[in-house]
Formats: structure tokens, sequence, C-alpha cells
């Protein structure tokens, strides 16, 4: 979670109030709506931000099922069939540029774009455990791994292309991974061990305009396709 001391040392400096938010966004603002409330920052604080919350860890291939000898394990205490959750401690980060516009060239004002979509994800390296975690998760921490949120308008700030640039208006999604293992087989003896992985986006609203928490603001290059400004990709 972004840490008070953090907001502090913002709100000391750059930050503007809800009540003071700009009508026009520049190419240096960021707008970060948490708890309803907007918040202006300039973008030379932005990595701190994400340094604060946490970045999205780096891509790793999906662990293969495979099977592994429960002797010798805290396992090996109980007896017969089973099927077993060893979740990992949750992470949250702010995850890679997601497009909210298309991508134009400045200088040009561009508003957020009807019919974008976010979603959460949920990731299983055995389908057969699909739904069983699906279940598990929606029981124990709330988490729908169907959730969807879409732009459902275009009015909206607009933000600022800078002359002579391409740009793009992204949002990094604050994002809570729940991530772990699935034994099934027979404690003490062998069994098979999968991989799951669920990432929960937080909602947020500014406005009226119902989407997810997390950093807006305009990622710009004079190269084009414009490479993400946190992340690794490109914006076409």
């Amino acid at each position: 979670m972004l840490s008070s001391t953090l907001f502090g040392l913002v709100v000391g400096s750059t930050l503007a109030s809800a009540a003071s938010v700009p009508k026009a966004l520049s190419s240096n603002d960021v707008l970060y709506v948490r708890d309803g409330q907007p918040e202006v920052f300039e973008k030379n604080r932005l990595s701190g931000v994400i340094d604060s919350i946490g970045h999205r860890p780096a891509n790793l291939s999906m662990p293969e099922p495979h099977f592994v000898n429960g002797t010798g394990s805290a396992l090996e205490a109980r007896n017969g069939a089973a099927t077993i959750l060893l979740p990992f401690d949750q992470t949250e980060f702010l995850d890679w540029d997601m497009p909210m516009t298309g991508v134009v060239q400045g200088p040009k004002t561009i508003t957020l774009t009807y019919g974008r979509t976010i979603q959460n994800a949920l990731t299983v390296s055995d389908s057969t455990t699909f739904t069983l975690i699906k279940n598990w998760l929606s029981t124990t921490l709330g988490f729908s791994a169907t959730k969807t949120w879409s732009t459902t308008q275009t009015e909206s700030d607009p933000f600022t292309i800078d002359e002579g640039k391409w740009g793009v208006v992204v949002i990094n999604p604050r994002t809570i991974r729940n991530s772990g293992y699935v034994f099934q087989g027979d404690v003490g003896s062998e069994g098979k061990l999968s991989y799951y992985q669920a990432d929960g986006r937080v909602s947020a609203s500014y406005a009226g305009f119902s989407w997810v928490e997390g950093p807006v603001y305009v990622c710009q290059s004079k190269d084009y396709p414009i490479p993400y400004c946190e992340g690794n990709g490109l914006h076409y």
C-alpha cells in the first residue's frame, strides 16, 4: 500500500488537492486516485511512488506440475490422499503500463477512451486445479477471477501530448498477488505439486469515472513505437 510517509512528502511539495485538480493535465502530471480522492503530483515523484508500493516481479515461466516426495516434510504426520494448498505471502505492486488511449502524435490533447477493459487474472499450471483454486480464493479472500472493469465514457480531464512526441495515456494498476502451490497425493508419500497465481486489481473512481487504482499519466517518446514507461514492451 502507498505509505502515508511518502504521501506526506508529496503533499508538502507538488501534490494538488481534489479541489485544485487541473482540468487539463500536462505531460508532467500524474493523476493518482485512491479511496475516491484524486491527487496530482509531478512525474519526477512517480519512481518514488512505484518504489514505495513495489515493481511487478520479473516474468517467470509458469512452473510445470511435478511430482515430489512428501516424506521428511511438515506434512508427513498426516496420512492418506489429500489436496493441500501451500500459499506464499501476499505481495503488492504497480503493474506494467496498460494503455487507456490510443497512441497519438503531439501536440495534442486526448481523453480516456471508451471501451478499455482491465480484469483480475488467475493462472494455474495444472488446469485440473483451476476450479478448486478459484473457489478457495473467492471464499477466503473474496477474489473474483472474472471481475472486469470497463470504461463507459470518454469524458475525463484531457492529457497533453507534447510537440514532437508520440504519446499514450497509461495506468500502472495497483495489483495484489496471491500465489502458491497445490499438493495433490498421499501425504507422507509422493504427490503432484502445481503452481497458481492470482492478480487482483483495486477499484477506484473519480468524478463518475469508475476504474482501478493506480497512477495515470502520459507515457511519451520521440520514437515510435513508444517504449513502456514502467515495464518491458512497446506501445503501438
